[in-house]
């Protein structure tokens, strides 16, 4: 099946959805009231715990309206100037799915031993385990770095044990428990921030220097083969729409 025609199939089953799922939920104001000067009776669906029929068929508005858009860039494809870039976009997309396989190695790998380090007493579900490791180490790849956030980490970590902890100077069984305090006066924290740290820098040289290079590298190579044959590309296009809408 052509992709265009595996869009137009996704987007009009989400519309009729949708369109049904409309047509079954109440109004939000009775145009009774409304006539009547009356405030309008909004009902359950402003209860943010209640994702109902209203929420369902917005939510597949929005992305039925994004396969739409995306449909419109086959008219872009009978251009003699953006058709071979619609398939230079195809051909990119290949190579970046082929290699998030190598960057998920990578992502994953930091994600565990990180945050083992900074979180030593997690006890939260596997849910949200899995979205904090991968989605910070995710994120760290487009810059967000966060040192501050880091060290945050750190202390919510590793707090818990805290009071639990048998110090030399009793004095500090007072104080409070942040960052500063437990490198300085604790070893878990102290050898946990450092190896985290030091796990964090290897991780951003190997992925935001040597494998975002990489990409650019296998990036340029498409490019450049595309480019070759841009004129065949943009013919070949082009009599595939005529034959298609004949």
């Amino acid at each position: 099946m052509d992709t265009y025609n595996l869009l137009d199939f996704m987007a009009v089953a989400m519309f009729l959805t949708a369109f049904g799922l409309k047509a079954n939920t109440p109004y939000v104001c009775d145009k009774s009231k409304v006539a009547a000067g009356e405030a309008c009776d909004q009902g359950n669906i402003m209860d943010l715990n209640n994702f109902g029929t209203y929420h369902c068929y917005r939510l597949l508005s929005a992305i039925c309206f994004s396969f739409w858009s995306f449909r419109f860039v086959q008219l872009f494809e009978i251009n003699d100037k953006i058709g071979p870039k619609v398939f230079m976009l195809k051909k990119l997309s290949i190579d970046l799915f082929f290699f998030l396989f190598l960057l998920a190695v990578f992502t994953f790998t930091y994600g565990v031993a990180s945050q083992s380090l900074l979180y030593p007493f997690r006890q939260s579900n596997a849910a949200d385990t899995v979205i904090s490791l991968v989605g910070r180490s995710y994120l760290n790849v487009f810059g967000e770095i966060g040192i501050s956030e880091f060290e945050d980490y750190l202390a919510e970590g590793h707090c818990k044990g805290w009071e639990a902890t048998q110090f030399e100077n009793s004095q500090l069984d007072e104080f409070e428990c942040t960052k500063n305090a437990l490198i300085d006066h604790t070893k878990v924290g102290r050898i946990n921030y450092y190896v985290a740290f030091f796990l964090l820098c290897m991780y951003l040289l190997f992925v935001n220097v040597m494998l975002i290079n990489l990409l650019i590298a296998i990036f340029s190579n498409t490019y450049e083969n595309v480019e070759q044959q841009s004129g065949i590309i943009y013919k070949t296009q082009r009599a595939e729409m005529i034959l298609e809408y004949r």
